[in-house]
């Protein structure tokens, strides 16, 4: 997401033959009260007209004047193809359309200024709209006006991009940056609007679902008034039907961008929603059974000035377009699939869809150059400090401040900090831990970005400017890059990275169903390689100290997850050190203790998640962790006195495991053959206390669920051995 300064406001009108509709509109923009500082300039774009639109233009705006007005030509018919040349010739930052018919509120360009400067996450935004009609309305009007632009857009003000997800093309204000990145990452109209008397329309809802698919919020604004002039030819029930058959054929321009909204559970039915048959036989679906209440009415009160009549029109008009646009269906929705301008994939879309009220507690914007924290944790690493801080500080971000939090510190690293003198913020505490030095360094961090930095990992210098930059490119919860494995002297290991030595699939998007389905899996760097924003940060803030002091990265990550997508850059931008003391270097050559410790990592992620689900979302989650077979299958042989007895249902989770959630196709039926014999045999040999390596877990787990947290104690009670 490429965010610019806030220059000026370039007011576009988009003109079709509006000789007589325009002199109206240009007046109301001469009356606009703007502030001195402000630049703004009129754009009017002559669309093929035949009358004298243009020059009528030039001939009613004064001269000399302070705001300039341009007039140009675009030959091609069709509102989109105005509105790209608008584009192209304004000047400023903030493009605010409007049609020809179109009077704004004296305050309009100073509101448009003022609401975008405030908010430079949003691509567009719209405001109110009211009717001045040339006669009385017919008596149908009120119920079809939203139809006309006449209005509420929305229920609420502020953030709609996933609530409603469109605005209405009259008062339409974007963000030039916005729309060039579309346009620059090869983004094509699959709607081109209304072509001279065509009554077609939806390009501006095309914008509008494209710039949030690309990561940018929409925005309504109440306060940003505009009246629409409604005459009298334009309200008559005949042109009320063409409209509506209209905009039934514009849905299937609008498929494309909707299939991942309106399909949110990976089902057959989101599968089948792609296909054009499909959605042939559920228009016709639709127009006989579910709108046979609307044939009901006709039959019985008659065509003439039927208000259930234009929903069936809109019904015809949708299986009209499919028809006629059968090949084209499947080919553009896969072009919008895997276009070149998408930032947020479908499994980010189906997060944002499934939690809009979730999405509403957390804006996460960000300034134009936002401060970033760079928090180091360190708990006597004093020989490895040093770098770290050294690494932070040679960052080619800028502003960055360094926040070094002390979990009371045995060795010298008090003496390695007080070097840096006012370098760095330092807090000194007693040990508790890394869930508490986190909680201290989030409280006391000043940064709109936290950027976790372990004290005995260092960075690359472009680490953070990499990391701000991918914040840019939409709502992510949290950015992680991969880490480069070095020994303790700082030298690479095998040239590898941390993801490649741990099997770590290193993920982007939303994550959660993937997580609960594999059994807490990790996919996520470890600590140094972690960024979140301020605000998500806030949010998780306290984390348990009790429960995570030690990899306290996992309650950020999955915490994180709650309210945004995950952002990855695969390139290490840091080096992991590998050495004697850290913790996963020491488990990991003990594989009876690494495997428990995995274990009950795995319940401890479980029971955050499930409990930070339900705190701030109201609601379960879809999956307990002991209907996933690997969990499942840890905890039978390595916690269960009678393994036996859940013996039949680790054999229908291994089924479901291999064969339907893994899409396993390489000899299914051998793999699941194998796993069937395996857990038998194990139940067999553990019942008479073999093989020895179970033997040795089991002792263990007797020994550390004895200092395991109320919690997690809880949740694996039933399974303890005597």
């Amino acid at each position: 997401m490429s965010i610019k300064e806030l220059h000026g406001v370039s007011v576009v009108i988009c003109c079709y033959n509006s000789a007589d509709r325009l002199p109206a509109t240009l007046e109301h923009l001469m009356r606009q009260e703007v502030d001195s500082g402000l630049p703004w300039e009129v754009i009017v774009v002559d669309n093929a007209s035949t009358d004298d639109t243009g020059k009528l233009a030039k001939a009613l705006w004064p001269e000399p004047t302070p705001v300039p007005l341009h007039v140009v030509r675009e030959p091609e018919p069709g509102l989109s193809y105005a509105r790209k040349r608008g584009l192209d010739q304004a000047r400023y930052e903030l493009v605010s359309f409007i049609d020809d018919d179109n009077w704004v509120a004296p305050d309009w360009v100073e509101k448009v200024h003022e609401t975008m400067k405030f908010h430079p996450e949003v691509g567009a935004c719209g405001g109110r709209t009211e009717a001045v009609f040339e006669a009385a309305p017919p008596f149908w009007f009120e119920r079809f006006k939203n139809n006309f632009v006449i209005g509420q857009q929305a229920e609420h003000a502020g953030d709609i991009t996933w609530s409603s997800g469109h605005l209405w093309g009259a008062g339409l204000t974007v963000r030039k940056a916005a729309l060039q990145e579309l346009i620059n990452n090869d983004f094509k109209h699959l709607l081109t609007g209304r072509k001279k008397t065509s009554l077609t329309s939806g390009e501006d809802y095309e914008i509008c679902y494209a710039l949030r698919m690309a990561g940018w919020k929409l925005w309504y604004e109440p306060s940003l008034v505009l009246r629409h002039y409604m005459p009298q030819k334009r309200l008559t029930w005949e042109n009320l039907m063409k409209m509506y058959r209209g905009l039934g054929a514009t849905t299937i321009g609008l498929d494309p961008y909707l299939v991942d909204v309106r399909y949110t559970s990976r089902s057959m039915k989101k599968f089948l929603g792609r296909l054009w048959l499909w959605q042939l036989f559920g228009s016709l679906y639709i127009l006989i059974w579910r709108r046979r209440k609307a044939w009901a009415s006709i039959l019985w009160k008659g065509f003439r000035e039927n208000t259930e009549l234009p929903i069936v029109e809109y019904e015809i008009g949708r299986i009209t377009a499919l028809c006629r646009h059968r090949d084209k269906y499947d080919t553009d929705i896969q072009e919008v699939k895997s276009s070149r301008w998408r930032k947020l994939d479908e499994s980010t879309v189906r997060f944002f869809a499934e939690n809009i009220n979730l999405q509403q507690q957390t804006s996460c914007c960000l300034s134009s150059k936002p401060l970033v924290t760079a928090l180091i944790c360190n708990y006597n690493y004093s020989r490895f400090l040093t770098q770290a801080i050294d690494s932070a500080l040679s960052q080619t971000w800028k502003p960055l401040e360094v926040l070094v939090v002390d979990d009371g510190s045995t060795d010298d690293s008090r003496t390695v900090l007080r070097q840096y003198g006012d370098r760095i913020r330092v807090i000194f505490k007693e040990n508790g831990g890394q869930a508490s030095a986190f909680n201290a360094g989030i409280k006391e961090a000043r940064g709109e970005i936290i950027c976790f930095l372990d004290s005995d990992d260092f960075w690359y210098p472009e680490k953070v400017e990499r990391t701000v930059a991918k914040y840019r490119e939409a709502p992510w919860g949290l950015v992680c890059n991969d880490l480069q494995e070095v020994n303790e002297a700082g030298m690479d290991i095998c040239n590898q990275t941390h993801a490649q030595a741990t099997n770590v699939t290193l993920k982007s998007g939303y994550l959660l169903d993937f997580i609960i389905e594999q059994g807490s899996a990790w996919a996520f760097s470890p600590t140094s390689g972690m960024s979140l924003p301020k605000e998500i940060a806030e949010k998780l803030w306290p984390l348990p100290e009790e429960e995570w002091h030690i990899c306290a990265d996992s309650p950020l990550a999955y915490g994180a997850l709650c309210h945004g997508p995950a952002g990855i850059i695969n390139e290490p931008l840091g080096a992991y050190r590998v050495h004697d003391v850290n913790n996963f270097t020491s488990r990991k050559r003990d594989k009876v203790a690494y495997r428990l410790e995995d274990f009950i990592v795995l319940t401890k992620r479980y029971l955050f998640l499930k409990d930070y689900i339900e705190r701030i979302a109201h609601r379960p989650l879809k999956k307990d962790l002991k209907d996933v077979y690997p969990f499942f299958h840890s905890w039978c042989f390595i916690s269960k006195n009678q393994p036996w007895r859940d013996l039949i249902k680790l054999w229908k989770l291994n089924l479901y495991h291999h064969l339907i959630h893994r899409k396993v196709v390489n000899n299914p039926l051998y793999k699941t053959a194998r796993f069937l014999l395996v857990d038998t045999l194990l139940t067999v040999l553990i019942s008479f206390r073999l093989p020895s390596p179970y033997k040795e877990l089991r002792k263990r787990y007797r020994q550390r669920i004895r200092v395991l947290s109320p919690s997690t104690l809880s949740y694996l009670k039933e399974s303890m051995i005597p």
